[in-house]
């Protein structure tokens, strides 16, 4: 009887947790972002730093080239579960062939980790020709190979590892051990009488 009756407080406390376990999403940590060619870590752009909030914009002409360097204009918005470009001013342009040529998105140590990134249906480009890579606070858009289209765009939609809110587990937490002290007071004083 003892053991069922754990078992029901712990499945109670874990159903009183569950809705307040959830995926933040990045919106409030910091973004970096670069042009990085001819290889993943050799930027060819100045580091454009922002914080992930509504409204977050690269938009064209933010990242500066660094000299020798052309950087096709696109904006780019930076959302709480997405990365949206939207290329502007392009005819038909290829970027230069390369390992890497592309955007970097570096999130600041501390934010959600990520756990998922795909490219969005809605992209204008042929299914599978963008090429992703994420690490846990890294999203790479490698771009190396296409024929930019005027008016083209991409979105990727990103996923982040679910994120407990620590004081209403504590103050859940707590009121669990309070529940548990008093229950086995109860059951002390029952085997006395």
């Amino acid at each position: 009887m003892i053991r069922l009756f754990r078992g029901a407080i712990v499945i109670a406390a874990w159903l009183a947790l569950a809705p307040f376990i959830h995926a933040q999403g990045l919106e409030g940590s910091q973004v970096t972002l670069t042009a990085d060619y001819p290889v993943l870590g050799s930027p060819i752009s100045e580091p454009n730093t922002e914080t992930v909030g509504p409204g977050l914009e690269y938009p064209a002409g933010s990242l500066t080239a660094l000299p020798g360097f052309f950087i096709f204009p696109i904006n780019i918005d930076v959302g709480a579960n997405s990365i949206d470009g939207q290329y502007t001013n392009v005819s038909n342009e290829t970027p230069t062939p390369a390992t890497f040529n592309g955007y970097v998105f570096d999130f600041a140590a501390g934010s959600p980790t990520i756990t998922g990134a795909t490219v969005d249906p809605s992209t204008t480009f042929a299914p599978g020709s963008l090429q992703l890579g994420f690490s846990a606070h890294e999203v790479t858009i490698n771009v190396e190979g296409l024929t930019i289209p005027p008016n083209s765009s991409f979105l990727v939609d990103l996923t982040t590892a679910p994120v407990p809110e620590p004081p209403t587990h504590a103050l859940l937490l707590a009121g669990a051990a309070i529940t548990g002290v008093l229950m086995c007071r109860k059951r002390k004083f029952l085997a006395e009488l």
